[in-house]
């Protein structure tokens, strides 16, 4: 079977057959438009990984899926699965980010901020919905194993998810030309540090003090809420301030520009 194609100003046609009865009509703004491919990837890995702690959950907590504390260890296997598949979940976001961003390295880092962002939201969107978890708005969860457990309320990660997400659209949607600056890029970094360190305290505390059985008699309990929103903070003015240092620097070289 021969494939014809015909392309239209406004769409794209086409033809299953050279004598075609039938055929399928794409719009070519939808076909041309990354973002929402990138964001029915990251909405479609969502659910895929949402299916997989449920899958979890029914296995090692079958009294109550909604609830996980107190922390039950995994197998040894399993915990090698787990890893890898989070290893393999950033990797995954950051291939694709690369792929529909070409060589540059600030488009690759925003369209993987916007990715990461609006799967974490859709995670738990999907959790929701699966098994009506989270039950609370401050319900506490583990986010992640690599390199250590991290332990926070779930509302922390989506905030900042949350931010990516509309930073990032905002640039990709209108097609910013961008430029990281190095004094706000560190910013970035300093509060994603800050973020990272208030997230692996309580699972670090409880190991320290009474080695792997304290990460089994774990009980949510204090967060470390003033070193998050400090960081959380950081993260926004590095962010917002980026957009108005990169609109300063349009505006000088479109008046450049003007002046020949």
């Amino acid at each position: 079977m021969s494939i014809k194609k015909v392309v239209h100003t406004k769409q794209i046609i086409l033809y299953l057959d050279t004598n075609p009865i039938k055929y399928i009509q794409f719009s070519s703004v939808f076909m041309k438009n990354k973002l929402v491919w990138i964001s029915i990837f990251a909405i479609s890995m969502a659910f895929l990984e949402s299916t997989i702690v449920v899958y979890l959950r029914e296995l090692y907590y079958q009294d109550n899926i909604q609830n996980i504390f107190p922390l039950k260890f995994l197998t040894q296997i399993n915990y090698s699965l787990e890893i890898g598949r989070e290893i393999s979940t950033l990797l995954m976001i950051f291939s694709v980010a690369v792929l529909v961003s070409g060589v540059s390295i600030s488009k690759a880092f925003i369209t993987f901020l916007y990715i990461f962002g609006l799967w974490d939201i859709f995670y738990y969107i999907w959790l929701k919905l699966i098994i009506g978890w989270p039950v609370s708005l401050f319900e506490w969860d583990v986010l992640f194993l690599v390199p250590s457990i991290w332990l926070a309320p779930w509302i922390c990660p989506v905030l900042i998810s949350l931010v990516f997400v509309i930073w990032s659209l905002i640039v990709l949607q209108y097609n910013l030309h961008f430029s990281f600056s190095y004094k706000r890029f560190i910013l970035f970094i300093i509060g994603s540090l800050l973020d990272f360190t208030a997230f692996l305290q309580p699972g670090i505390a409880m190991y320290v003090e009474k080695g792997q059985q304290g990460l089994v008699e774990f009980k949510p309990d204090s967060f470390w809420w003033e070193l998050f929103l400090l960081g959380y903070f950081l993260i926004i003015v590095s962010l917002i301030s980026q957009i108005s240092f990169n609109k300063k620097i349009m505006k000088k070289r479109n008046n450049s520009a003007n002046t020949f």
